[in-house]
């Protein structure tokens, strides 16, 4: 299942190396979510990984000047014993006025 949301990419990072003889070629993106404050515990927001494709999506990205706003599209994905994660999948940058 795909879904959209606007959001404030705070930061990026990539790796692609090899460790142990294994290749690894990925691209993390942080953006800005709001914390819990349902229980009165916390308030504001703070940033979260999110796992988006390889190295060459780093690459698209590394010329904007941080943080920027942006079209997200992410996919819920499970393992099918009840855990899920939302991965990445698309991120536009949103021109500002």
């Amino acid at each position: 299942m795909q879904f959209k949301s606007n959001g404030r990419v705070t930061g990026a990072k990539f790796f692609k190396d090899s460790v142990e003889g294994k290749a690894y070629d990925s691209t993390t993106v942080y953006v800005e979510v709001g914390l819990d404050e349902r229980s009165g515990a916390a308030k504001g927001s703070a940033t979260t990984g999110f796992a988006w494709g390889d190295s060459g999506n780093y690459q698209r990205i590394k010329h904007l000047a941080f943080p920027f706003e942006a079209e997200l599209t992410y996919e819920l994905l499970t393992n099918g014993k009840g855990e899920s994660k939302q991965v990445l999948v698309d991120l536009k940058p949103v021109k500002q006025a």
